[in-house]
C-alpha cells in the first residue's frame, strides 16, 4: 500500500488538487486525511496553508468505489462553512454547470408501502449492528418519508451526543456506511438521511443563518458570495432560505454530487 504523502495549498480545494496531479489520479481515486484547513490570516498576516495527506486507493477499493459511482466520503458537518465561505470568482453567475433545480425536494417519487417495508428491515438489519457498540444495546430506530427524502431516525437520549459525534461526524459517518451498504444489499435502495437528537434540525438552522449571512454580505460589497461545497439536501435549504429575497438570487455551481451555492447581487455596488 503506498504511503500518505503530504500537499499544502491555499485551501483544501487546492491541496487536494495538487495531490490529484501529484499522483496521476483523479479526486475519487484518493484517501484523504486532512490535517489543516488553513487560514487567510488577517490582511494576508499570519495566514496558513491547508494541510492534506493522500495516497492513492487500493485497488480493490477503487473498483467498488468505481461500480457504485460514488464520490469520496465527506464526513465533515457539511454546515461548517463559515470558514469555507468565500468571494465567488467575478463574472456572470449564468456560467454556473447545469443548474438543476434545487429547491425541489430531492426525493423524485413517492415509495410504494411494500419498498417502505423492505427499506426499514434492510435499514435495520444494516444500522443496528453499527450502532449497539455506541449505545451498548439496540437503540430505536425509525424509517420516514417526507419532502426532504427518507429519514432514519436514531432515538437514544442517552447516547445522542457519541451517535451525533464531534461537529457530526460520527453521525455522516454512519450515514455514509449505512448508504453505501444499502447500495450493496439492494440496488435500487433511495438514499437515506441520519438524524439523531436535534441534529438535523440544528443542521437546517445553521444552514439557514449560513444564507442570510452571505446575503448580507453581497448586498453590502456588491460582489458574489459563495458557500463550500454543499449535498442536494443541503443547497435546497440555502436556496429556500433566501427564495423571497428580491435582493439577492442563487445558483448552484459546479459538478457532481457536491455543489457550492452562489449568492448573487441582483445590483452591483456603486463604486
Amino acid at each position: 500500500m503506498h504511503p500518505f504523502r503530504e500537499f499544502r495549498g491555499k485551501n483544501v480545494d487546492e491541496a487536494i488538487l495538487l495531490a490529484c496531479q501529484a499522483l496521476g489520479v483523479e479526486r475519487e481515486d484518493l484517501e484523504i486525511d486532512i490535517v489543516s484547513m488553513g487560514s487567510p490570516g488577517i490582511f494576508g498576516l499570519g495566514a496558513k496553508k491547508a494541510v492534506v495527506l493522500a495516497r492513492r486507493r487500493p485497488p480493490a477499493v477503487l473498483e467498488s468505489l468505481h461500480d457504485d459511482g460514488e464520490d469520496t466520503p465527506r464526513l465533515e458537518d457539511p454546515t461548517r462553512l463559515h470558514d469555507a465561505a468565500s468571494d465567488a470568482p467575478e463574472g456572470d453567475a449564468s456560467e454556473s454547470e447545469d443548474d438543476e433545480d434545487d429547491e425541489m425536494p430531492p426525493q423524485g417519487r413517492a415509495h410504494s408501502p411494500e419498498e417502505m417495508e423492505r427499506l426499514t428491515k434492510e435499514v435495520l438489519r444494516l444500522l443496528t449492528p453499527l450502532l449497539v457498540p455506541i449505545c451498548g444495546k439496540e437503540p430505536a430506530i425509525s424509517v420516514r418519508q417526507d419532502d426532504d427524502g427518507i429519514i432514519v431516525r436514531v432515538d437514544d437520549e442517552e447516547h445522542n451526543g457519541l451517535i451525533i459525534g464531534r461537529e457530526g461526524q460520527t453521525i455522516l459517518a454512519l450515514q455514509y456506511l449505512l448508504n453505501r451498504m444499502l447500495t450493496k444489499a439492494w440496488r435500487e435502495a433511495p438514499r437515506v438521511q441520519l438524524d439523531a437528537g436535534d441534529f438535523r434540525a440544528r443542521q437546517i438552522q445553521r444552514l439557514r443563518s449560513l444564507a442570510q449571512s452571505l446575503a448580507a454580505r453581497a448586498k453590502r460589497s456588491g460582489r458574489i458570495q459563495s458557500t463550500g461545497p454543499l449535498s442536494s439536501f443541503h443547497r435546497r435549504m440555502v436556496h429556500l432560505a433566501l427564495r423571497d429575497d428580491t435582493e439577492v438570487r442563487t445558483v448552484s455551481k459546479g459538478s457532481g454530487p457536491l455543489k457550492r451555492v452562489l449568492v448573487c447581487p441582483n445590483r452591483r455596488r456603486t463604486p
